[in-house]
C-alpha cells in the first residue's frame, strides 16, 4: 500500500518481523527509487534488535517520487514489499502548517473583532461628525443671512456714498466759482488801489496849487495895499 507521508532527505526506517520470531537470521533489504533502480547496487542487511526476531534498518529517499522496498531472508523466505510516496512535505509538516494556519487563523478573527470594534468606533465618530456637519451647517446658514443683511446695508451705504460724492463734486465746483471770484475781486482791488494812489497824487497836486494860488492872491493883496487909496474924482 503506497504510503503519502513521508519527506524527501528524511530517514525512513523499515522494521521487518521474522515468521514466529526466529531469530539468528540474515534479512536484507533492496531499496528502489522512484525511477525502480536498486539504490546502492546491492542489498542491504538489517540488524536484530535483541533476540526477538525483528530486524530494523534505515534508508534515505533524496527525490520525490514513489520509492519501494523489499525485504527477505537470506534463503530467499518471507519476502515482504512495501512502497512509500515521497514528497516535498510529510504529514508532520502539514499537521505543524495546519497549526500554524490554525493560529494565524484564531489571531485573524481576533484581529477581525478588533477591526469590527474599531470600525463601531468609527461609525459612532462619523455620526458624531454629521452632527457637527449639521451644526456647521445651519450656523453657515444663519451666517449666510448676516452676510446677506450687510450686502443690503453696504449697497445703502455706497448708494449714501454716492450721493456725498455727488454733493462734494457740486461743492468742489462751487468752490471753483469763488475762487475765480475772488481772483477777479482781488484783481479790481487792485485796479481801485491803483486809481486811489493815483487820486492821492492829484489831491497832492491839487493842494500843492491851491497853496501857491494863495501865495500869489496874498501877493497880490499886499500890492493893492501898498497903492493907497485911489483919487477920487469930486
Amino acid at each position: 500500500m503506497s504510503q503519502k507521508n513521508y519527506k524527501v532527505n528524511e530517514a525512513i526506517e523499515i522494521v521487518y518481523q521474522t515468521t514466529n520470531g526466529a531469530t539468528g537470521k540474515t534479512v536484507n533489504m533492496e531499496v528502489y527509487d522512484e525511477g525502480h533502480v536498486l539504490v546502492g547496487g546491492g542489498p542491504i542487511v538489517l540488524t536484530e534488535l535483541g533476540v526477538t526476531g525483528r530486524y530494523y534498518g534505515p534508508f534515505t529517499p533524496d527525490a520525490v517520487g514513489e520509492w519501494s522496498v523489499q525485504v527477505q531472508e537470506s534463503d530467499g523466505s518471507g519476502k515482504a514489499t512495501r512502497a512509500f510516496s515521497v514528497g516535498a512535505y510529510d504529514l508532520d509538516d502539514v499537521g505543524g502548517q495546519a497549526d500554524a494556519v490554525k493560529a494565524d487563523t484564531a489571531s485573524i478573527i481576533s484581529d477581525v473583532a478588533a477591526v469590527d470594534t474599531l470600525i463601531d468606533g468609527v461609525v459612532t465618530d462619523v455620526a458624531a461628525v454629521d452632527t457637527k456637519v449639521d451644526t456647521v451647517d445651519s450656523k453657515i446658514v444663519t451666517v449666510d443671512g448676516k452676510v446677506d443683511t450687510v450686502d443690503a446695508k453696504v449697497v445703502t451705504a455706497t448708494s449714501k456714498i454716492d450721493a456725498v460724492d455727488t454733493l462734494v463734486d457740486g461743492v468742489v465746483t462751487d468752490v471753483a466759482a469763488v475762487k475765480s471770484d475772488t481772483a477777479s475781486i482781488v484783481t479790481s482791488v487792485g485796479t481801485v488801489d491803483t486809481k486811489v494812489v493815483d487820486l492821492d497824487t492829484d489831491v497832492v497836486a491839487v493842494k500843492s496849487d491851491t497853496v501857491s494860488i494863495i501865495a500869489d492872491i496874498a501877493t497880490v493883496d499886499g500890492k493893492i495895499d501898498g497903492l493907497g487909496s485911489p483919487p477920487m474924482i469930486g
